[in-house]
């Protein structure tokens, strides 16, 4: 898995949820064993020890942590918490820690949180855990993807350096699981806040060097950047919240501001006003536009823009040649980041013997370290290629029928959780069963689609769609 890791570029944080009195008693051996083999990986982020720690485990937590350290020095040991009332205690001691936040119908309540206990660090990384998941006893609720995104934004916009997401595949409900709902499901499917969770990571990323270098700290009095809103008439914000917040954090030679939409079901108009002229030269920049426009211009002095729910605006404030180092640094990260995702898809385009010597082409000019000159001609490659194989129909055709398969047998698990729910679980089971060798065929579908078998397995694909409907329709005449 850690090797695995390293090849993709992915770091992991391993939670043992080791008993800390197992750890005292058998922690050498379990660090030569699991900690000590990949102290030089680029694979893993930081170690968790023990999941959810309470109070009276900081000494052992603290004892653990001196001891990894002296085996691996790269990564640190990390806690994340269940809730906030421990980590006075435990924050001190660690590189990183944090705590759960599984309130998704408030999500704008996270900022208040944050403001409270991240003062408390002394230069470490705050980390939330949020909610993706639903416990088998309907708890905490499913949130939307507005809501994921507002936390997400408020979260980052407050001082918090890490996002975790949990849980990301779940064994079912009525098979003895305890999840009732996760991001992809039993079956590695999809789920709103999946998809959600992609596109606000994917272009996050890349803006990583500037939150991790950057802190929180209250409106600089030399800046007057002034912000007005509009409410949407259908709003239904709660009395005192503002629609939009605005924060401010401080790097070592820039400055964030941070506009987030704490509407989830609205969008709100916003009026930006920035000084006719800064002092010392200092610039404006929307570093956001450049990840999701790949265009970089000095902010306008007034703007008038429209922000759909929970969306977040980022904006730095530098001297030019501090916004321009920052302009090739996070074109250098988007350009790897739609690298990555150009050779993936040509594998798979290869398969099917598509024309992609243009692709090729543009990917083989390519110095090894990019420039900002590759910005677009690879964001162009990459969207001629994505293109292209949804216009072969060899995979566009099959790929259509496993997305029906997948809602079909994403709608059997929902509706066995339901039917477990109501008291069923016998019933669930039995029918369960009947649903576990659609998804193993599902699977099998994908891979074959992958390797070049497109128009081979239509067939196949329209029979799962067909019995798994048929399926569905039987467990939703059991619900009654």
């Amino acid at each position: 898995m850690v090797e695995l890791a390293e090849n993709f570029g992915v770091r992991l944080i391993p939670a043992f949820d080791w008993p800390l009195e197992m750890f005292v008693e058998k922690g050498d051996d379990l660090i030569d064993t699991y900690i000590r083999p990949h102290a030089q990986s680029n694979g893993i982020l930081a170690w968790d020890l023990m999941n959810t720690p309470f109070e009276q485990n900081l000494a052992g937590s603290v004892r653990a942590r001196n001891m990894i350290a002296a085996a691996d020095a790269n990564h640190p040991m990390a806690v994340q918490l269940g809730g906030a009332d421990a980590f006075p205690l435990f924050s001190p001691h660690f590189a990183a820690s944090g705590f759960s936040y599984f309130r998704p119908r408030e999500p704008w309540a996270i900022a208040e949180i944050l403001h409270m206990h991240i003062p408390l660090l002394q230069g470490q990384q705050f980390w939330v855990t949020a909610p993706a998941f639903v416990y088998a006893s309907d708890y905490p609720p499913w949130g939307t993807s507005p809501q994921l995104r507002l936390m997400l934004n408020s979260a980052l916009a407050s001082g918090a350096r890490g996002w975790i997401a949990h849980t990301y595949h779940n064994t079912p409900v009525w098979v003895e699981g305890h999840y009732e709902r996760s991001l992809t499901g039993p079956f590695l499917t999809f789920s709103d806040l999946w998809a959600e969770l992609g596109n606000r990571v994917e272009r996050l990323t890349v803006l990583a060097p500037l939150f991790l270098s950057a802190r929180p700290i209250p409106p600089p009095e030399h800046l007057q950047f002034s912000v007005g809103f509009k409410k949407n008439p259908k709003s239904r914000l709660l009395p005192g919240l503002d629609a939009i917040s605005v924060s401010w954090l401080q790097g070592p030679d820039y400055l964030l501001f941070y506009l987030v939409n704490n509407d989830t079901e609205q969008v709100t108009s916003v009026n930006l006003s920035l000084p006719a002229s800064l002092p010392d030269g200092l610039e404006v920049y929307e570093t956001t536009a450049l990840v999701r426009n790949r265009t970089w211009e000095p902010s306008l002095h007034k703007r008038q823009s429209e922000m759909f729910p929970g969306q977040g605006r980022l904006f730095m404030v530098a001297q030019p040649g501090v916004c321009e180092f920052w302009h090739h640094k996070i074109a250098q990260r988007i350009i790897q980041k739609d690298l990555r995702q150009t050779r993936m898809d040509l594998e798979l385009a290869r398969q099917y013997r598509l024309e992609v010597e243009f692709i090729e082409t543009t990917l083989n000019h390519l110095n090894t370290d990019t420039s900002i000159a590759d910005l677009n001609p690879v964001h162009d490659a990459r969207e001629a290629l994505f293109n292209l194989i949804y216009a072969t129909p060899e995979i566009c055709r099959p790929r259509e029928l496993l997305i029906q398969a997948s809602s079909v047998i994403c709608g059997c698990d929902g509706a066995l959780s339901a039917l477990h729910g109501r008291g069923d679980a016998a019933t669930a089971r039995e029918l369960g069963i009947q649903v576990l060798p659609l998804a193993r065929t599902l699977t099998v579908l994908r891979l074959q689609l992958r390797r070049g078998h497109g128009s081979a397995i239509v067939p196949e694909i329209e029979a799962l769609v067909r019995t798994g409907t048929e399926l569905l329709k039987a467990i939703w005449e059991k619900r009654g």
